[in-house]
């Protein structure tokens, strides 16, 4: 094997154990979050009535996340981000709609509200704004629900997402007796 292939091979190797200790490690953490309450909330925009039907653990956390993305002009959905620009964020209101206990009970709630307020035709989890969303990064294109599992975690060990990933890797490369 030549040395430009061996090179190859090694960080293909070292790439596979990122990833993989990426999904355990985030499988652990979703095992930790299944049993902590969620919340499901809505956004209304006063001025048209459309809205949008979500769930979070932290409301707060989630509503601040929402208002800085719309005041950047980044907001993954374009439907939202069009009428913020256009009405400005005084015509938002953000609220919780309940509580439940666990993951699996917030999905359902969360689709029942959805499908209720018939959201997916008339709202801002609308078809058109799956359409039209643009993936600007390898971190749009993952469930953000999987980013804020990775947020939570690093921030609660103190550590920004990069160096959590980081570690993450090496102790899996360790493991693996690749270190």
């Amino acid at each position: 094997m030549s040395l430009q292939s061996w090179y190859y091979y090694v960080r293909y190797q070292e790439r596979m154990c990122y990833y993989t200790v990426i999904d355990k490690r985030l499988k652990l953490i979703a095992e930790k979050n299944r049993h902590k309450p969620h919340f499901i909330y809505i956004i209304t925009c006063k001025e048209n009535n459309k809205k949008y039907v979500g769930m979070t653990t932290d409301f707060a956390r989630r509503r601040w996340q929402h208002l800085n993305n719309l005041r950047s002009n980044r907001h993954q959905n374009t439907l939202l981000q069009a009428d913020f620009n256009k009405h400005g964020e005084d015509a938002f209101i953000f609220e919780v709609l309940k509580e439940v206990k666990g993951e699996k009970e917030a999905i359902k709630a969360e689709h029942h509200q959805i499908k209720k307020l018939n959201l997916l035709e008339d709202g801002y989890n609308s078809y058109k704004m799956i359409k039209t969303a643009k993936k600007r990064s390898l971190c749009a294109a993952i469930d953000h629900r999987l980013i804020d599992i990775i947020r939570d975690e690093a921030r609660s060990s103190g550590m920004t997402e990069q160096e959590w990933l980081r570690i993450a890797a090496l102790e899996k490369a360790k493991r693996d007796g690749l270190l």
